[in-house]
Parts: structure tokens; sequence; C-alpha cells
């Protein structure tokens, strides 16, 4: 007898693509929202940007360094760009939104996309090898020639990126959200069949 069944997997339950060591390919199935990210910390003060905000701390993100001005005073200051847009991570086999703050990547992906040979995201893989760690980490960039895409992307038109910028949930609404807060969960309840 087997403890696990054969190709049992641990699916993630973090709908945020995050780099690993080593490959990290992507399909890109959407277009990009972009802006400035800074965090503030549990009492809802303003985590300078070379520094880890601890428990409770929680991202901000604007779309111009004057709309942080006026959000957080002096937060204009402690602001990463940023571009943010939903792909097909191969790994989990699943939908998620990958944000990404390094310029480098920023840069290699705005080339890819406005190259004559490459153009379009959406139309290949691209793999992005990660090397090192904290001030030492490398990445490379690598788009991977076109083929045809074949993943489940039911409720990619649901998925709203926008919702980013008001600290909300860009996957409420879209059917492909594995799991809900409690406070949602109040809310739905009574439409969720129980076994007692």
């Amino acid at each position: 007898m087997a403890f696990l069944r054969e190709g049992f997997e641990t699916k993630s339950t973090d709908r945020y693509m995050k780099f690993v060591a080593g490959e990290n390919r992507f399909r890109v199935l959407s277009e990009a929202i972009d802006g400035y990210l800074y965090w503030l910390n549990a009492e809802g003060q303003l985590v300078p940007r070379d520094e880890i905000g601890g428990k409770g701390s929680k991202p901000v993100r604007v779309r111009t360094l004057e709309e942080a001005s006026k959000k957080t005073e002096g937060s204009q200051y402690d602001c990463k760009q940023f571009i943010a847009f939903v792909v097909w991570n191969y790994t989990s086999k699943a939908m998620e939104i990958l944000e990404i703050t390094q310029k480098g990547i920023m840069r290699s992906l705005e080339g890819l996309s406005r190259s004559e040979d490459w153009g379009d995201p959406t139309a290949y893989d691209i793999i992005i090898d990660k090397s090192g760690e904290k001030m030492a980490t490398e990445y490379m960039v690598r788009p991977i020639p076109p083929k045809e895409f074949a993943g489940d992307v039911t409720g990619l038109s649901k998925i709203n990126l926008e919702a980013l910028y008001e600290g909300g949930d860009p996957f409420l609404d879209t059917g492909v959200a594995e799991n809900v807060s409690n406070k949602d969960f109040e809310e739905i309840k009574d439409e969720v069949p129980f076994k007692e």
C-alpha cells in the first residue's frame, strides 16, 4: 500500500509566482500593469526601502510617485518600480500573478516585447534563471521559441490586476481563487455545501 497516490503533488495556495533558485518557466497571459510599490509595517509606518517590515506588514501599490507621496508622506523615497501581470507557472501548473521589481528583468522583458524577432510575450515561454543569494542574486532572462500553449486559463478574463492598486485580491470573483478569507467565508457560507 502506498502512502500517497501516484502523481500526488502539494499544491501551492499562494497565487503569486516567486522566483526559486534555478529555472523559473512561465507564459505571460495578460498585459502588465505598472507603478510603484512600498511597504507599511503592522503599525502603518513606512518601512525603509532596504528593510523587511516583519509580521503584519503590507504592500502599497500606486500608479505614480506623486500618488505615493499623497498617500504616505515620504513614501516616494522608499518606492520601487514594479510591473505585474498574470502568468501560467509551469511548476505549479496554475495561473498566478508575477510581480517584478528587479530592474534588469524589467529591461529584458521590455526589450523582448519591443523586439521584431520576439515581440508579444504571450506567444512564447520565458525562463528566468535565478542564482546566488541576497545582494549577490543574479537573474538571466531567456525566451523559448514560440509554441502552442495548452494550460487551463479558465477565469483569466475575470482576474482584476487593478485590484492591486487598492490592496485587494485580483482573484476575487474569478472562479480560480483556491482560498477565501474568513470575512469572505462569512459572506458565502450559506452557499457552500457542508458534510456534517
